[in-house]
């Protein structure tokens, strides 16, 4: 059998490091966690991106070859390409396969090799083009819990991670994730999504559903024993986790965490996701603009005002000013 190799990704907090220790039960699992390999060999891309438009003018990264008559007389001049699409990712292959190998000489009979950067949601398509064989599995999570555990991260890895110290990042920061994730199965047919509520209620059934995703045969004993192995109890005894990075492993914790103004917040930015996937709105569907919302998107059109100001009256002398690109959200 080949070896597989499956991406856990998803909302940083949403459960995947639990999920990775769920897989890792499995005596045919191999499993490494934020690597971020990826995010690294992800910037090659980008060059070539810009190859790809230099190419169009004519030179770009090309071989200068000259072609010569049959008696040695130059005929002329011609520009020949370095590298193509193809052989573009084959390179990036190689580099991460050659990574991997690192990995699997931990278990070589591995039959799967799961690695864990939730951030690498980001990054799918790329990862998808490196290895069209990849399985992603997308881990889904309340976006209410989510805030709140990103709250708690802020302090324990605030010199380590920048999450969003507030709700309005925070429903933003989930929202651009989990929009990623859900659109994977554009470029990839190895798509699973999982719900983090669901693993906490029915992990048995759940874990037995990843492996038959995944063609690994399992029985209900292994995964009634990894799920007690992977238990949060289990996780806090870990010696060399970050304090606090197991928290309750709850799904209604957000409740008493999170403040009146908070679930307010997120409930109105995000209500038409949380219909989408099935979570309850606690303060209903009628919820009106959050004071602070209102305040932000006014602060945010009139630097977007200022911004526009100052092009125009640069431009009438002759400078230019780079502004770069809002990232696109959607929403309210």
């Amino acid at each position: 059998m080949a070896m597989k190799r499956l991406f856990i990704v998803g909302c940083p907090r949403s459960g995947t490091t639990w999920t990775l220790m769920l897989l890792a039960q499995h005596p045919g699992t191999v499993a490494a966690q934020h690597v971020g390999f990826f995010h690294s060999l992800r910037h090659l891309e980008d060059w070539w991106h810009e190859h790809q438009k230099r190419k169009q003018g004519g030179f770009g990264k090309a071989v200068v070859s000259v072609a010569k008559e049959g008696d040695g007389a130059e005929k002329g001049v011609k520009f020949e390409e370095i590298i193509d699409e193809g052989r573009f990712y084959a390179m990036c292959r190689r580099a991460a396969d050659d990574l991997f190998a690192g990995i699997l000489e931990r278990r070589p009979d591995a039959e799967v090799l799961v690695e864990k950067t939730p951030e690498n949601v980001r990054i799918a398509p790329f990862i998808a083009k490196v290895y069209p064989d990849a399985y992603f599995l997308h881990i889904v999570r309340d976006p209410r819990a989510v805030y709140a555990s990103l709250k708690s991260a802020v302090k324990t890895f605030e010199k380590t991670a920048s999450f969003p110290g507030n709700p309005i990042a925070g429903a933003r920061f989930w929202e651009d994730d989990v929009s990623r994730g859900v659109a994977i199965p554009e470029v990839s047919d190895r798509y699973l999504e999982v719900r983090y509520e669901s693993l906490l209620s029915n992990g048995e059934a759940e874990l037995a559903r990843i492996y038959e995703w995944l063609g690994v045969p399992v029985d209900a004993a292994f995964c009634a024993k990894a799920v007690e192995a992977a238990s949060m109890k289990n996780l806090r005894k870990i010696e060399n986790a970050p304090k606090n990075f197991f928290r309750r492993g709850e799904a209604d914790g957000w409740k008493e965490e999170l403040t009146p103004e908070e679930i307010r917040i997120l409930e109105y930015m995000l209500g038409d996701w949380l219909d989408r996937l099935g979570y309850e709105r606690s303060l209903g569907t009628d919820v009106k603009k959050p004071v602070k919302v209102a305040l932000e998107q006014q602060l945010q059109s009139t630097v977007n005002r200022i911004e526009r100001t100052l092009v125009r009256t640069a431009r009438r002398f002759g400078y230019v000013i780079p502004i770069k690109p809002k990232p696109h959200r959607k929403g309210r």
